[in-house]
């Protein structure tokens, strides 16, 4: 079960996604904001307070990217306890490179959406990421 302490935020930079990294001028670092629809179910559980305190912890990390953010996100519809992934929401909006990758874990198996998404980074030269979201974690596999 999910607490008000649980979620790190972001984490440090971890290098993989992109295999060898730093062959290429146009190599970039990404922040990856996971599973994004997920605030919603933090907040039901966690509240309001705690969702809003992530909420502005992404927010933070959103403003302060320079590079590419990436988006991993089964896109849930908004309802009742969305009010935090509006935030972010707007945030991810106004910022000029993000990428988005639908990624539904009820439907599809962790390890057949890494292989997508690591995939769909090194096609972008991202051969760095910072992993940001309720549960996050510094690897990719």
């Amino acid at each position: 079960m999910w607490s008000q302490a649980w979620h790190p935020c972001y984490g440090a930079f971890a290098g993989g996604a992109g295999g060898g990294g730093g062959g290429s001028p146009t190599t970039q670092r990404a922040l990856l904001v996971v599973q994004l629809s997920q605030v919603d179910a933090y907040t039901s559980v966690c509240g309001e307070g705690a969702a809003q305190t992530l909420a502005s912890c992404l927010i933070q990390a959103i403003g302060a990217q320079r590079g590419p953010i990436v988006v991993t996100d089964p896109q849930w519809a908004l309802g009742s306890f969305s009010a935090a992934r509006r935030r972010i929401l707007a945030a991810v909006a106004a910022h000029p490179q993000v990428m988005w990758v639908r990624q539904d874990l009820v439907t599809e198996r962790w390890n057949d959406a890494r292989v997508r998404l690591v995939a769909a980074l090194q096609r972008r030269w991202i051969h760095a990421v910072r992993v940001g979201g309720f549960w996050a974690s510094e690897r990719l596999h």
